[in-house]
């Protein structure tokens, strides 16, 4: 049975997939697959090739370490090193601290696959263009507010694990 944690990044896996697929139709033959710092294409590789390295990075990738770190988190014999360990993992809060964790990886997951879906909008632009060029403007603003989120998502995940009151 599939964790309901887990129904947002399926759902996000899909709608990736799908924008890879159907934008990858607007590629040329040759696809400009990665550009140096000032967003000139350097190395170029056939759409079919480039369409199945995407979607494994894009969406195979963060897809399988959702649900593997999903199935490791809800295994009770899998150790887990949190601060304050014996209070977040007593037996009366094992279940909600694990649904929290999921949800965070969850989240995360989505937020990769998103940001990457970007990326891929960003490749297809580039493409578009000749010579090939990717704005890079627009890749920081999107890589800068990636991280940023991911950031935030790291602060909540330490201010929640602070919140266990303070030893005897």
């Amino acid at each position: 049975m599939r964790s309901p944690t887990l129904s947002p990044v399926f759902a996000a896996a899909a709608g990736v997939a799908a924008f890879v697929v159907l934008t990858g139709l607007l590629l040329p033959a040759q696809v400009a697959a990665h550009f140096d710092a000032g967003g000139r294409a350097d190395a170029a590789m056939p759409r079919a090739g480039y369409l199945v390295f995407f979607l494994v990075f894009a969406v195979a990738l963060p897809l399988f370490v959702a649900v593997v770190s999903e199935r490791l988190l809800r295994n009770p014999r899998t150790p887990l090193n949190l601060p304050r360990r014996d209070y977040w993992l007593a037996p009366e809060r094992r279940a909600a601290t694990v649904d929290f964790l999921c949800r965070q990886n969850a989240a995360f997951a989505v937020q990769l696959m998103l940001f990457l879906g970007y990326v891929q909008a960003l490749v297809v632009c580039a493409n578009r263009l000749q010579p090939p060029q990717l704005p890079s403007t627009a890749f920081l603003l999107g890589l800068l507010l990636f991280v940023a989120a991911a950031l935030w998502r790291f602060v909540q995940l330490v201010v929640h694990l602070r919140k266990a009151p303070p030893h005897r």
